[in-house]
């Protein structure tokens, strides 16, 4: 088979059908922890500090058990300790730049213009009422309003359409157990895309596959296909490393 331009589709939400609050990207707010129970908690996620530690390591593997142990010190009051992991994380904590606020634009990008958004307010507000009582641990935030319902630009072409005509040259890359793309969502994607595309469905958990996982499986399948053209004969798995 001569090979085609690539396609390559990692941990996306099956058939692009993007509901309201699919991101939230807003500060973390701990309730409920008054000062005897460690009210630094409160006090450092309510400004910010602890924010990009709170959405890229629960999403992220590998991030964790720093996540986990951000939190603990918050908790036992041990501020410094807790300001020393943030900081060796790359977050800032002083106004300057994060470093994932690029990777973020990008993702508002293309999440705003990817489908239509109400633009209602009460719309979101409803919607976090009903959600803090479907989803208690974080319904209300998943939910909450976006920088999508005041985004003011149009996408620049139509969709592209999702299904079984055209090259097949999609390989799909799909973690079994991503919090925020369920290994569903990919098997669902599959099956829009017919014989056009290749499953790999990877034992991990987090939000990234290729370059951003760990694999070495998936890596090198994925690292083959780009660079050599190599598209797996059928869906595969790749064990846990």
């Amino acid at each position: 088979m001569a090979h085609q331009a690539p396609c390559l589709v990692v941990d996306h939400p099956a058939s692009a059908a993007v509901g309201v609050g699919e991101c939230a990207l807003h500060p973390c707010r701990s309730a409920g922890h008054g000062e005897d129970e460690g009210g630094v908690v409160a006090g450092a996620a309510e400004a910010g500090e602890v924010d990009g530690q709170h959405r890229g390591g629960g999403v992220e593997g590998h991030g964790r058990p720093t996540l986990a142990q951000t939190w603990q010190t918050l908790r036992e009051g041990d501020e410094a300790a807790a300001r020393g992991l943030t900081a060796a994380t790359g977050e800032t904590a002083d106004g300057a730049l994060s470093p994932t606020d690029n990777a973020l634009t990008v993702f508002l990008a293309v999440t705003c213009n990817d489908a239509e958004w109400p633009d209602d307010i009460n719309t979101y507000r409803q919607g976090v009422a009903e959600d803090r009582e479907r989803y208690p641990l974080y319904g209300a935030a998943t939910a909450n309003i976006t920088p999508c319902a005041f985004w003011p630009y149009t996408p620049a072409e139509p969709p592209v359409e999702v299904d079984a005509e055209g090259p097949r040259n999609v390989l799909l890359l799909q973690n079994r157990r991503d919090a925020s793309t369920p290994h569903l969502g990919g098997k669902m994607l599959r099956e829009k895309f017919g014989d056009r595309a290749r499953l790999i469905s990877v034992d991990d958990s987090g939000h990234g596959v290729y370059v951003l996982g760990r694999n070495s499986c998936a890596l090198n399948t994925t690292t083959r296909y780009l660079v050599e053209g190599e598209m797996p004969t059928k869906d595969a798995s790749c064990r846990a490393d």
